[in-house]
This record gives structure tokens, C-alpha cells and sequence, in this order.
């Protein structure tokens, strides 16, 4: 079995993404402390007494929790509707986000939001992920307390704080195919997007375009290859490629040009996890 990714719907293969996150709000500070240059206004949710404030909002494995100033408790599909209005610090500029659906998928729960600073201008909505191709939503998985570094991808912790991971980009499409942090563990899931990227050597720097295909599979067993004979591409850990064999967009290994000049190892043409011990994932070509 091929999908074992907590309720994937579709099939192989695994499409990627060269991107990191789409959002122009990627880490939001929930205490409302200045943080990338945004503050965190206020949150407001509908219910039957109309719109009123809701409080300490956080994430738990992707789903939204709350509460109003009576108590009462909110979460998941019950913040479809909220507004979140956020201010840009060096302008005062308010902007305001709505979260216009919530899909509660067992693999990767995750909210689609409207509006705001930068939206994509998809149709009257103005969506603030892109397209994902491979699910067709716009939808962005909600991660506790993380930021990722924009310029190479590496993940931070960070209390607090919700990080906005689009599954058009690195970090919310790696939590859709199983790795997220609570599915698997954090050096997964850093790892997971290291791969989707093709970001061989843990810089930021991607060697693939969007939508290529490959297959995959790890040492927890979430995800196994679907076409065994395929060329290994990579053996994967948090940092990057431990070992390299076929890129997947048919470059050389020797096209792979890393800072400092540094040179990745080559996989051996039989190489398995127990010859790349510090390995995590292990990708495979698929055309």
C-alpha cells in the first residue's frame, strides 16, 4: 500500500512544489507582540449572538481553539467566518483575513483564508494561499508555535505563535502527505519539506519546478514507493540531501551546486536506509 498518509485521496504521484509558503503573513504572534513586522489586532468569530471577540487562540494539530469573553469554547469548523484583523507595524495599515472554510482531514486539518495584505487575485475573494494543484484548494495547515526561516527553509521554534503553512508551499504540503509534527516528529517534517523542494543542500535553494512528479517513503513507515524499480533520487535528513543519485528534473549530481563547495555523497545504486543511517525519507524518480 502505496498511501498511508492518514486519509490521502489521491493517487500516485506525489506532485511537489518549489515553493516555501505563499502567504504575505506566514508567522502571526498570538499575544499580540509585533513579530515580522505584523501585530494581531483582534479575532472575531460569529455565532448566535452575532460577532464578538474570541481569546487565546491557538492551534492543536491544525485545528483552531478559543474562547469568547463569557467562556465559552470555540474550535475547528466554528471559526469559519472569523475575521482576523492584522495590523502592518510601519504603517498602521489594518488588513483583515476571513477564514472562508475548514476541511477537517485526518491527515492534515486546514483552514482556507480570504483577503488580505497581498492576496492572490484568484476571483472576487481574493484567496491569501495559491492554488494547490494537487488538492485544488487554497487552503493553509495552521502549525503551533513555528516559524520557518524564508531565505532556507529552516524550521524555528517559536512560543506562541502560529505559523500559516500553505499547502501550495513546502511546509503545509508536507504535513498533507503524513509528516506533519504530530503525525510523525519535527526532524520528519523539516526533512518532508527539504524533499518536496528538492532542496538538496539545506539552503533554501530548490532544483524543481512545481507539480513533478516523484514517490517516496521513510523510516516511520507512513508512506512506502508505489514503483520500486524507479532510480533512488535522494536519501533525505532535516539538513538535506545525506546522499544524491538522479535529481528528479534529470540533472547530474555534479549540477548540484552547494555554498562553500561543498559536494554531496553519492548513493550507491542498492543503497537503502540502513546504508544512510541519519536518512529520514528516500525519494525515487517517478517518470
Amino acid at each position: 500500500d502505496h498511501e498511508r498518509c492518514l486519509g490521502c485521496q489521491w493517487g500516485p504521484p506525489l506532485t511537489n512544489t518549489h515553493g516555501l509558503n505563499g502567504l504575505s503573513v506566514s508567522a502571526l504572534d498570538m499575544t499580540g507582540e509585533t513579530y515580522d513586522g505584523w501585530t494581531l489586532h483582534s479575532i472575531e468569530i460569529v455565532n448566535d449572538r452575532g460577532i464578538e471577540p474570541v481569546y487565546d487562540v491557538h492551534a492543536v494539530e491544525g485545528v483552531l481553539y478559543g474562547h469568547d469573553a463569557s467562556g465559552s469554547e470555540y474550535s475547528g469548523e466554528e471559526f469559519v467566518d472569523s475575521r482576523w484583523t492584522i495590523e502592518l507595524g510601519e504603517t498602521e495599515k489594518a488588513v483583515v483575513m476571513e477564514i472562508d472554510d475548514f476541511v477537517p482531514d485526518p491527515s492534515a486539518a486546514r483552514y482556507t483564508f480570504v483577503g488580505g495584505e497581498g492576496s492572490v487575485p484568484v476571483d472576487d475573494k481574493g484567496f491569501t494561499c495559491a492554488l494547490d494543484p494537487e488538492t485544488q484548494e487554497y487552503s493553509a495547515v495552521l502549525f503551533d508555535d513555528l516559524d520557518v526561516d524564508p531565505d532556507d527553509g529552516t524550521h524555528l521554534e517559536r512560543a506562541d505563535t502560529i505559523y500559516f503553512g500553505c499547502l501550495s508551499g513546502a511546509v503545509g504540503k508536507s504535513a498533507l502527505w503524513g509528516y506533519s509534527p504530530w503525525h510523525s516528529d519535527h526532524a520528519s517534517h523539516q526533512t518532508a519539506t527539504r524533499a518536496v523542494r528538492a532542496d538538496f543542500c539545506g539552503d533554501g535553494t530548490p532544483y524543481t519546478t512545481e507539480g513533478t512528479g516523484l514517490q517516496l517513503t521513510d523510516v516511520l513507515q507512513i508512506r512506502e514507493f508505489a514503483k520500486e524499480e524507479k532510480p533512488t533520487e535522494a536519501m533525505w535528513g532535516p539538513g538535506g540531501a545525506e546522499c544524491i543519485m538522479t535529481p528528479r528534473l534529470g540533472q547530474r549530481p555534479e549540477d548540484i551546486s552547494c555554498s562553500g563547495g561543498q559536494v554531496l555523497p553519492l548513493c550507491g545504486e542498492t543503497d537503502d536506509f540502513q546504508d544512510w543511517p541519519s536518512a529520514l525519507l528516500w525519494t525515487k524518480t517517478w517518470d
